[in-house]
């Protein structure tokens, strides 16, 4: 469960459904590359995905 740190618009299940996508995209990156990297790499590169955010976001114009 996630604990937003200041008051947000997103409802938690789109945040899960977001983020079970791109670990899904991820894997199949990482098999589709033929698994060079390792099963215990790919596992905290997923793990430091999940935690990572972002203070700012820009939108090009």
């Amino acid at each position: 469960m996630y604990e937003f740190l200041e008051e947000t618009k997103l409802e938690q299940k789109w945040l899960y459904v977001y983020q079970a996508h791109g670990v899904a995209a991820v894997i199949l990156r990482w098999i589709e590359d033929g698994f060079q990297e390792s099963p215990l790499y790919m596992a905290e590169q997923i793990i430091a995905l999940m935690i990572t955010g972002t203070d700012i976001f820009y939108v090009k114009e």
